[in-house]
């Protein structure tokens, strides 16, 4: 890369850095007062530093992380699963089968769950997250990579396209940067020959426009950026595809060849500093940028983009929280230092005594007697808790409830709500006011989805390679994919070494789970983890077995069996499978052979038109055979009726 290529990058970099760092610093500011507020940063600083001089109590009750909870731990008990699907007449929906158990593989090696859990948690609580996509070697081996999911532990270290249409999961984004913070000894190693001292580092906190102040810290950041590398027309034909051959192509009523032009792009990475560029280009094996946003609430005031959190609009509500549960506190240490009552002469001489008299335990306190004022100095009397405290701090704790949307009874908290629907329904009331969160994880995942399917292909390529899948109840699989097996003896013998089903695994083209054959995409299951449907579905059939009478009961506990997990669960479904009813098994059978006979395949639509075309001709034939027929039996008719006429004279 020459010198002025290297600053034309660093040159674009700065500027859509710039741009980014101005349009979302409204949110970025926001969003780290809520984080330091969620964490418990929650009074002024001019009242906190008034009080520290003063010497007054600071306290803090924070209520916020058990708001942002419950909405977390509900989103965690309706598990997110990736559904893949095909899209067009090449998909197989075995195939599709196997990109899904890969996945599944993918999030398990990743700890994808921790990684959505901590991300809800983040948007919850300060309105944005990231995680992100990325390709390692599988050993030191071979060539090999796989792809695992990663977090982005800095919220705030992520920059990106706030220009792009659609910024919900940034599929449109032409460019992003994630910025990390390294010692400047560490950088040094990491980087040798690249100076970051003197002038150099100054050019580096300028171009990050960074409050960083310290010497010891330099930025760098992953940036990446689509960028344009061709144009080609493609041309629409008669079969309603597209071709780019033009003497395909369909013409317009001006006799116009149908056509439109399409932008190919790619994915470069780049590793850079504030004044070079430490790595790269790489390119991405993907189409998208692999970073992927959960975002909070959001709302657009005009153009601008506002995001906020379950702790946006509660900081006031908790504040006067802690202000009036203060004041108590205050007045409550208060009551065994309320000061003591007496002339100037019965004090004169011991004063020092009496000053102290409020710190520690005292047995003797002496006092000059005063006929003025006969006895010893008095206590004056403690003071009491307002009433009006009491009250607002109530209204403080009902306003924190009514900003979050939680109400008593989504906390578990005993409420107003007396039967069992009331309850349910002022519960659902707060999942529905924030279910927006696990809205945005749900679509978060879905992008993600996206950038798996569109990956997968480029990355697990080679033929015949094994690759670990999981099902969906988390069994394990190994599973042979972009197999050319060639005829049928060959596919006969893989679906044996590696169990495979022979009524589904059939493969297209002659290629066996050909991940690059075929368009997929994704959509998102919601509902409680497989072990806990388990569970649910055990009871039930449990609490269903024992209402059978004794001689019908034997013919579902192989299913009890099944839906428990066990060992020696297989050997005793195997036990029980024998003494079920044997019309009973040959029914399921039959069921599962009609539901095979009604799957037909799917019929290419050029051979749908020729075969209405051949019926339709055989019918306008069969149609002139029936009319020869009527007119040889009317002259048939006609002939005899002449007949009878001549006879009958």
């Amino acid at each position: 890369m020459t010198i002025k290529e290297k600053e034309e990058i660093l040159k674009e970099a700065k500027d859509r850095f710039d741009i980014s760092s101005e349009m979302d610093k409204d949110n970025r500011k926001r969003c780290l007062s809520d984080l330091q507020f969620f964490n418990g940063d929650q009074w002024e600083k001019k009242a906190e530093e008034n009080r520290k001089l003063e010497e007054r109590p600071i306290i803090t009750i924070n209520k916020i992380p058990s708001f942002v909870d419950i909405v977390t731990g509900e989103a965690r008990i309706n598990k997110q699963n990736i559904k893949v699907v095909g899209v067009d007449e090449n998909s197989d929906p075995y195939t599709a089968n196997t990109i899904e158990g890969l996945i599944r593989n993918i999030e398990w090696r990743s700890f994808a769950q921790m990684i959505y859990d901590m991300s809800l948690e983040s948007a919850a609580s300060c309105a944005r997250a990231f995680f992100r996509v990325l390709l390692k070697y599988t050993n030191d081996e071979d060539f090999q990579q796989e792809i695992v999911l990663a977090r982005i532990p800095n919220q705030f270290s992520v920059y990106w396209d706030t220009m792009a249409v659609e910024q919900i999961d940034f599929s449109t984004i032409n460019w992003a940067f994630i910025l990390e913070e390294l010692l400047i000894s560490d950088y040094e190693k990491k980087y040798p020959g690249k100076s970051i001292s003197g002038d150099e580092f100054k050019k580096n906190i300028e171009f990050w426009n960074t409050d960083v102040t310290k010497t010891d810290k330099v930025i760098i950041a992953e940036y990446f950026r689509k960028k344009e590398v061709s144009k080609e027309v493609i041309y629409y034909t008669k079969s309603g595809k597209s071709s780019k051959n033009e003497k395909d192509a369909m013409k317009d009523d001006n006799g116009n060849a149908i056509k439109r032009e399409v932008k190919k792009y790619r994915i470069e990475w780049f590793k850079i500093s504030g004044n070079d560029i430490l790595s790269g280009p790489v390119i991405w094996a993907g189409d998208y940028i692999p970073i992927v946003p959960v975002w909070g609430k959001e709302i657009n005031e005009g153009a601008k983009r506002i995001l906020r959190s379950i702790t946006t609009n509660a900081k006031d509500a908790n504040r006067l929280y802690n202000y009036f549960r203060t004041i108590m506190a205050e007045i409550a240490m208060m009551s065994p230092k309320n000061p003591y009552i007496g002339t100037a002469k019965q004090f004169a001489g011991h004063e020092h005594l009496w000053n102290q008299s409020a710190v520690g335990l005292r047995n003797i306190l002496i006092y000059n007697s005063d006929p003025q004022a006969p006895g010893a100095p008095k206590r004056d009397q403690p003071l009491a808790f307002p009433s009006a405290l009491r009250n607002e701090l109530d209204v403080a704790t009902q306003d924190l409830k009514d900003t979050t949307g939680i109400y008593n009874a989504g906390r578990g908290d005993v409420s107003n709500e007396k039967s069992g629907v009331a309850i349910r329904e002022r519960k659902e009331q707060g999942q529905v006011a924030n279910f927006a969160y696990s809205d945005n994880l749900m679509r978060a995942i879905t992008y993600l989805g996206k950038i798996l399917v569109n990956l997968i292909p480029k990355v697990y390529r080679e033929p015949g390679r094994i690759v670990r899948i999981l099902g969906y109840d988390e069994s394990e699989k190994k599973m042979p994919i972009n197999v050319n097996y060639g005829d049928d003896a060959k596919l006969s013998e893989l679906m044996t070494k590696y169990n495979l089903d022979p009524k589904k695994a059939k493969g297209i083209n002659g290629i066996l789970n050909g991940l690059n054959i075929g368009k997929y995409d994704v959509t998102i299951n919601t509902g409680p983890s497989y072990n806990t449907q388990r569970e649910e579905a055990a009871d039930r059939i449990l609490e269903f077995a024992k209402s059978l009478p004794d001689e019908l009961r034997i013919n579902v506990m192989d299913l009890v069996a099944e839906s428990l997990d066990f060992p020696g669960k297989d050997k005793l479904i195997e036990r029980l499978k024998k003494l079920v009813d044997p019309r009973i098994l040959e029914k399921d059978e039959d069921d599962e052979q009609e539901m095979e006979e009604i799957q037909e395949p799917a019929i290419d639509p050029l051979i749908a038109i020729k075969i209405q075309q051949e019926e339709a001709k055989l019918k306008q034939e069969n149609f002139e055979v029936d009319k020869k027929k009527i007119e040889v039996e009317k002259m048939s008719l006609e002939k005899l009726l002449v007949k009878k006429q001549l006879t009958s004279t």
